[in-house]
């Protein structure tokens, strides 16, 4: 690479990461991305995937996706494939980023296909190798367990993604660590409430929920057990919603960036809760465990992912991505006639937000595993939606 271009490569992604406002604040995807610039030079791949992914940003705001965007993240993929056949720079920590961009980038630009086992499965096998590198700094890690959270979370709805056991020797290797809450205005009483993990969402607990969604009959305990965890760590989540809000309202809104942060972090963990208990109260019911407390709770959660849809609508679409998948799986499990109209025009309208994600496939395809479960057909491993 020319000397001139890895230092334009770097300003535009710098450009990328100074945009406060939370409807594009690429803050919601980890940390981590801060330490992106000071790589550029040094793997090709990478370079070429953090100049697909400046380029594709202002599709966020146009939804317009222009013939550059498009050839840019072509040349980033050669340059990737070129990448991934050297064994020294293809376990490195830069290429693992770049598959990360690029992967974002495809969303972006409404590409589809990377919800397939092939994909997801590839990935592992490049966090198998990064991970193997000793040194860890703190950009490698966040870069991984990013990797493994989308990992986790596809498979979640995709039988056919399985992690190998190295897999689940890595994240049990990490220690848990206190949330960082970006704002200074909190009592020492209060910080550390909402500082405190929340175990449902650590890594180490969703790796595990992994095995018993993928074979239910065989982990009803499990499931029974990471359910009542869940409906715990909502109730205490809905409590930290709360005190964010408030701690916004009491900010003028050029002066609110930390409190914006905190209330997002919040709802996020809010929403990706909500999911979890659903799926996991769907699958439960599936068994043949349809008491009446079951579809109540079902209910309420269904209209909990509404609820919070229309409180998070205005920091569309980085700020509340993870509101499809909410939508998503309530479409699915949900069993409530007066919802699943509301549920359906929301998903619809909010596909559009990233449409290579294929939320409305989605449902249909867990309406079919729900349904393959309640039979005793959880073997029939369908490849998940694309």
């Amino acid at each position: 690479m020319q000397d001139s271009t890895g230092p334009r490569i770097a300003h535009q992604f710098v450009q990328g990461l100074q945009v406060s406002d939370p409807r594009y604040d690429l803050w919601v995807y980890g940390a981590f991305l801060v330490e992106v610039p000071r790589r550029i030079g040094a793997n090709a791949a990478l370079d070429a995937a953090a100049e697909s992914f400046s380029t594709a940003l202002p599709v966020l705001r146009t939804k317009v996706v222009c013939e550059d965007m498009r050839a840019k993240y072509i040349d980033a993929l050669a340059a990737l494939r070129t990448t991934l056949n050297s064994p020294t720079l293809a376990s490195s920590s830069c290429t693992l980023c770049a598959i990360f961009l690029l992967v974002i980038t495809q969303y972006y630009l409404g590409i589809r296909g990377t919800q397939t086992a092939s994909h997801s499965n590839g990935i592992l096998q490049v966090i198998r190798y990064a991970s193997m590198n000793e040194a860890k700094s703190e950009f490698d890690l966040g870069l991984l367990k990013a990797m493994c959270f989308d990992v986790i979370f596809d498979g979640l709805f995709n039988p056919a993604i399985e992690p190998d056991e190295h897999f689940y020797q890595l994240i049990e290797s990490w220690e848990i660590r206190r949330l960082e809450v970006p704002v200074q205005q909190l009592s020492i009483t209060q910080h550390n409430k909402m500082s405190r993990p929340i175990d449902s969402l650590s890594l180490r607990n969703l790796a595990r929920l992994l095995p018993s969604v993928h074979r239910p009959s065989l982990h009803n305990t499990e499931l029974r057990s990471t359910y009542q965890m869940a409906l715990r760590d909502l109730a205490t989540v809905r409590d930290r919603v709360k005190i964010a809000q408030r701690m916004l309202d009491r900010k003028r809104d050029t002066e609110a960036s930390a409190e914006v942060k905190c209330l997002i972090l919040h709802q996020t963990m809010h929403g990706l809760l909500l999911a979890v208990s659903l799926l996991v109260n769907g699958i439960l019911r599936a068994l043949g465990q349809s008491t009446s407390l079951l579809a109540a709770e079902s209910t309420q959660l269904t209209q909990e992912v509404l609820d919070l849809a229309t409180a998070c609508c205005r920091y569309r679409p980085l700020g509340a991505s993870y509101i499809p998948l909410c939508l998503l799986v309530a479409c699915a499990v949900s069993e409530a006639e007066d919802l699943r109209p509301r549920l359906a025009e929301l998903l619809e309208d909010w596909q559009a937000d990233f449409s290579a994600k294929g939320y409305l496939e989605g449902v249909g395809w867990l309406r079919t595993r729900l349904r393959d479960i309640r039979y005793g057909r959880e073997d029939v491993l369908v490849e998940g939606y694309d």
